[in-house]
């Protein structure tokens, strides 16, 4: 166990990239590229050293169009999108799940982009969690709890689009996730890994 606690920690002391290039379809992309009106649009910048990998996905709401890439790699910026139905008037609900390699973490991208925005916030939630505390992949009961903030994790935050940036960190892994939204139908969420020095808490 030591041992491993030990080769993680030096893994975290690589350099971080200072920028991510783009890899496949841009946000902007694939947002023209979706068919209704109601859209979520999810790009994610990695400047940490770790890999997202293995995405999974669970819709309350909505399909997907533009399917989460397999991987992230440090450096690399990557988007996917989902939409609505093509008949009804209901937006897209649901949580996106990376598996972080080489660690036992994930990171879950919830998103609601209802359809009757005015009535309804646009929200966006980000958790960084032991995938041995929560379920192996996302799934209806964890989209279901965070959408009823019923989550007790304490590295999540959920904010409305409107509000200031959703940010949760974790000093053990050196790592900071942020996320905005765009309070918008046709929406856009931001979500941006960082390495960050403990010592400049």
């Amino acid at each position: 166990m030591g041992a491993k606690n030990s080769s993680e920690g030096a893994m975290c002391k690589e350099s971080s990239p200072r920028k991510a290039e783009y890899k496949g379809k841009t946000v902007d992309a694939i947002l023209a590229g979706m068919p209704t009106s109601v859209t979520t649009a999810i790009e994610i910048t990695n400047l940490s050293t770790y890999t997202l990998e293995n995405p999974t996905f669970a819709l309350n709401l909505g399909v997907v169009e533009y399917a989460p890439h397999a991987e992230i790699k440090p450096g690399e910026k990557r988007s996917c999108g989902f939409h609505k139905y093509w008949i009804g008037i209901k937006g897209c609900l649901g949580v996106l799940r990376y598996a972080i390699r080489d660690t036992e973490m994930c990171l879950d991208i919830f998103f609601s982009c209802p359809y009757a925005g005015f009535i309804y916030d646009r929200t966006v939630g980000i958790q960084l969690e032991n995938v041995g505390n929560v379920y192996v992949g996302a799934s209806r009961r964890l989209l279901e709890e965070i959408d009823n903030c019923q989550s007790l994790i304490k590295n999540f935050n959920k904010k409305k689009a409107t509000d200031a940036v959703a940010k949760v960190r974790n000093d053990a892994m050196n790592l900071e996730v942020t996320a905005t939204m765009r309070d918008e139908w046709k929406s856009i969420i931001h979500v941006q890994l960082t390495a960050v020095d403990v010592q400049s808490r």
